[in-house]
């Protein structure tokens, strides 16, 4: 990972290489070499537009200090309306992805495309906050880490090395502790999609060429069959039903990889593993 700094270099490390440039292009205009400083103007101008991009997007998404109280630095997004909204758990923010993706679906049901992509953009950036908050299997990984350096000071009887670690280590314990608690708060069911106010109850499928295509669900009346019927089909075994085989997703991947991958595999549901090895969810083709 550190090797990648050069290839994504922070807004002040291209601001420090812009002064650079503009100091090598007023040389190149002093020797009149009007060539190389047009060539360097071209670059700077590149370079410019990417500080007012990074910068944008710093407004916009970022991690928080402790300077509020907190225990740990946490993270934030700024939504299309100028509302910022703060999370200090990884738990915290996968509730908040989840509530926004089941609005999103609700919106495009509703064919409200601007909205949508707004919205889209909003998860967007909720998605990108991931990095900044770590998982409790990632704190857990981190906490093992600093017991094993803890243990190598000890051994190398450098007590006053282990004594910072061991702080450190307490701090890392109760984070997780904190962690696993809101873990089993936010892993409450989000619930079931609202249906729109005045609207047809609809389906969201996506068809072949990646597009979303919806259709009425019909009403209890159209469904009711007669009762001679339901009898034969009641007596049917599940067996019978030759349903195909699940597909297993992660509990990250977005609601459009899904609805590709149960497409392109001809599935008709989805299993969502949970953390701990249980089933998080399940997710149907009529969702």
């Amino acid at each position: 990972l550190e090797s990648l700094r050069e290839k994504y270099p922070t807004v002040t490390e291209m601001e420090v290489k812009l002064t650079s440039m503009k100091s090598e292009m007023e040389s190149a205009i002093k020797s009149k070499n009007f060539a190389k400083a047009e060539e360097i103007q071209g670059d700077i101008d590149v370079l410019e537009e990417k500080i007012k991009v990074e910068k944008e997007r710093n407004t916009e998404v970022g991690q928080t200090d402790t300077s509020s109280g907190a225990d740990r630095p946490g993270a934030f997004v700024v939504d299309g309306e100028g509302e910022k909204i703060e999370f200090t758990s990884r738990s915290e923010l996968e509730k908040k992805i989840r509530e926004v993706s089941i609005d999103l679906s609700n919106i495009i049901a509703a064919k409200d495309f601007k909205k949508a992509t707004a919205t889209q953009q909003l998860v967007d950036k909720l998605e990108a906050l991931r990095p900044l908050l770590p998982t409790v299997s990632e704190m857990k990984k981190a906490l093992a880490d600093k017991k094993r350096e803890m243990q190598a000071a000890i051994s190398g009887k450098d007590f006053g090395k282990a004594g910072e670690l061991q702080e450190t280590i307490d701090a890392l314990e109760k984070e997780v502790k904190e962690e696993e608690d809101k873990d089993k708060e936010n892993a409450k069911p989000v619930g079931a999609l609202p249906r729109l106010k005045g609207t047809t109850p609809r389906v969201m499928r996506l068809t072949s060429n990646n597009t979303v295509q919806s259709a009425p669900v019909l009403g209890k009346k159209l469904m009711k069959m007669p009762s001679s019927v339901a009898a034969k089909k009641d007596s049917k075994a599940v067996s019978k039903l030759r349903p195909k085989k699940p597909i297993l997703i992660d509990v990250n991947d977005s609601v459009l990889f899904v609805c590709q991958t149960l497409a392109n595999k001809r599935s008709d549901a989805a299993i969502i593993p949970g953390i701990n090895g249980g089933v998080s969810g399940i997710i149907t083709d009529t969702d």
